[in-house]
């Protein structure tokens, strides 16, 4: 009868213990051969049940140099921009880190709030929270210059910043949201905030402001979100505006490139080629497989590049027809 019960309590403890060893230290970072930091280079993040992955692809040599894989960790987002640093910084479970490419490890940089996403305005990454904007709420955001290594707080006096941004005559405007009121412009210079910019009977909800392009999301007649697109002359002294077009319901929006004659809208499975001086009419569209998630999108060496998950690679997409290549 011992040996019947000893038996079983062996198997408990060694099926105990495999489970054990399957288990994630939330805390570990993984470390990577390093290569070198390349302005001609540029990171996708592709994700996968269990080993989400970051490729990097040469524009210049046109080719991909290396894929780090990530076994069991999932990368909540990825921001790079060159001009900013050479290194791109990720989001893992609620942390800030540098992916200093050159060495192949992970740093963490301290911060005292649960992230959202990240987003690069002028010269400083900027930790957007995990929260929802209120009137009159303060909310801080922690910002990071990679040229002196320093972060630093910013408030915003109300609202939530929830990514993109504007440069005119000398001033940074942000757009903020709020929880049940219309989204506002910010003015980072000056502390100012802009409010009331439409008199529509539109229910603008959110803003996007990449150049000088502002997107206004609303649910139209058959509640679909779509955008009104305006071209901005001003926000100041007077709010002066162009309206341009209003996006297909079936299209959401993920970013813009223009040149002197397009405007090449795009998001995670698609890029159309827009004809400027026809009144934005399509002129050219295509249908591809992008990230699903995280949507990384660049403009280098005359083309545009974008994930491309189904192929372990990325799409190289010709400016002048939408055709493309397949770097992997």
């Amino acid at each position: 009868m011992k040996i019947k019960l000893f038996l079983p309590a062996i198997l408990i403890f060694v099926l105990c213990c495999c489970s054990c060893s399957n288990e994630v230290d939330p805390d570990y970072l993984p470390s990577f051969d390093g290569i070198e930091a390349n302005k001609d280079n540029i990171f996708f993040l592709d994700r996968e049940s269990k080993c989400n992955k970051i490729y990097v692809i040469n524009t210049k040599e046109n080719k991909k140099i290396n894929t780090y894989e990530f076994n069991n960790i999932y990368i909540d987002y990825l921001v790079y921009d060159a001009s900013f640093d050479l290194n791109p910084y990720l989001l893992i479970n609620n942390k800030l880190l540098k992916f200093d490419v050159e060495f192949g490890r992970l740093i963490e940089i301290g911060l005292d709030y649960t992230p959202d996403y990240l987003e690069i305005v002028e010269d400083k990454l900027w930790v957007i929270p995990m929260s929802v904007g209120y009137k009159n709420v303060p909310k801080r955001y922690l910002t990071y210059d990679a040229s002196i290594d320093k972060t630093e707080y910013i408030i915003i006096p109300e609202g939530l910043f929830i990514g993109s941004y504007f440069i005119f005559n000398g001033n940074t405007y942000l757009p903020i949201v709020f929880q049940s009121d219309a989204p506002k412009i910010y003015n980072l210079t000056t502390n100012k905030i802009i409010s009331n910019l439409f008199t529509n009977d539109k229910s603008y909800y959110d803003y996007y402001l990449i150049k000088s392009y502002l997107f206004s999301a609303y649910y139209n007649n058959d509640n679909k979100l779509v955008y009104d697109v305006y071209f901005v002359n001003s926000f100041e002294p007077t709010f002066n505006y162009n309206y341009l077009f209003t996006t297909d319901e079936e299209y959401l929006f993920g970013a813009i490139y223009e040149n002197e004659n397009y405007l090449y809208y795009m998001d995670r499975d698609y890029i159309m080629l827009m004809d400027k001086k026809d009144n934005y009419t399509v002129k050219s569209f295509k249908e591809l497989n992008g990230d699903s998630r995280n949507f990384v999108t660049y403009c280098r060496n005359g083309y545009i590049w974008l994930v491309s998950d189904n192929n372990d690679g990325a799409y190289k997409v010709d400016m002048d027809d939408l055709s493309y290549e397949i770097i992997n």
